[in-house]
């Protein structure tokens, strides 16, 4: 075949190519090359879109890599967050609608701490604060709630006086309220015993009717102290006025009120392992020698007064 007839042939065949662009325009026209194009740019953008999410896996999992903890920590705060999600709570939470004005009436809420969360280190950690105020007292608090939701009568009744008078209270509902009410109670009073600034000696009538009642301060001290390490079980130690006038070193198991023997407390020191596991351990002797150096002695005699 000679070059002049390749020559046709090639023209003959480009000639052809056009015809069918031409005719694909004329059927398809503008709209139909606008669809291949908005088709390519989707799927230009979905496979953006995968590469993104692919970078944000990426990246959560170096987040959860560098948490480098122990099994043992790690078990024991799914211990914990489970036990706050069965009692409907979140780890160091507190609920702005249940964070209240310190009055006592239902529905209770829980009271703000007089100091900041810290301001008793390093006799009384901040961690321990945070779950003995945010977890535990406001525990009592909600399961109080609850329980008296289920008694009108008790809810506009004094919580102490109804504390003190646990046969008046419904039997079905009877331990719920005695166990977390006196929970919610006394730790409040625990919270109002201790200051930043507290610690030393006792002063003025506080003082004197100490040593009245005891002999001395430091007699006192060594008692009330000798009680509260030896206390078996959970339960708290207090220094209470007798009716006839007397001080006297006392102590409770569970949550029960010196108020149901007629005594009105003045000091009072926790000594469930919660209060003091998290830095002391199974060493109370030591929380106890550290929570001398925060009580707050001018709030004690306050309480002392009122009762004169």
């Amino acid at each position: 075949m000679s070059s002049l007839t390749l020559k046709r042939l090639a023209m003959r065949i480009f000639f052809v190519i056009e015809v069918i662009v031409v005719l694909l325009w004329y059927f398809f026209g503008k709209n139909g090359i606008q669809s291949m194009m908005k088709l390519q740019y989707e799927q230009q953008l979905l496979e953006r879109e995968k590469m993104s999410f692919c970078q944000e896996v990426t990246d959560l999992q170096k987040k959860i890599d560098e948490w480098k903890v122990t099994p043992f920590l790690k078990e024991k705060v799914a211990r914990e967050q489970l036990q706050m999600a069965r009692e409907g709570e979140e780890i160091y939470y507190v609920d702005s609608e249940n964070k209240g004005d310190n009055s006592m009436s239902y529905p209770y809420k829980l009271p703000e701490l007089p100091y900041a969360h810290d301001a008793l280190e390093p006799y009384i950690d901040e961690r321990t604060m945070h779950f003995h105020h945010d977890k535990h007292q406001r525990g009592y608090m909600i399961k109080l709630n609850e329980a008296l939701s289920e008694w009108p009568e008790g809810q506009n009744r004094d919580l102490v006086e109804m504390l003190s008078h646990p046969d008046q209270i419904p039997q079905h509902l009877r331990k719920k309220i005695v166990d977390n009410g006196g929970g919610y109670w006394i730790h409040t009073l625990y919270w109002n015993n201790m200051e930043p600034a507290g610690g030393g000696d006792p002063t003025g009538k506080l003082a004197e009717a100490i040593e009245k009642s005891f002999g001395s301060i430091a007699a006192f001290k060594d008692l009330f102290s000798a009680q509260a390490r030896s206390f078996f079980g959970s339960g708290w130690v207090w220094l209470v006025i007798t009716p006839e006038g007397n001080l006297k070193v006392s102590s409770s198991v569970g949550h029960e009120l010196p108020q149901k023997e007629d005594n009105i407390p003045l000091l009072v020191i926790d000594v469930w392992e919660h209060a003091y596991y998290l830095k002391f351990q199974n060493r109370r002797a030591e929380y106890i020698e550290n929570w001398w150096q925060v009580v707050n002695w001018p709030e004690v005699e306050k309480r002392l007064l009122a009762q004169l």
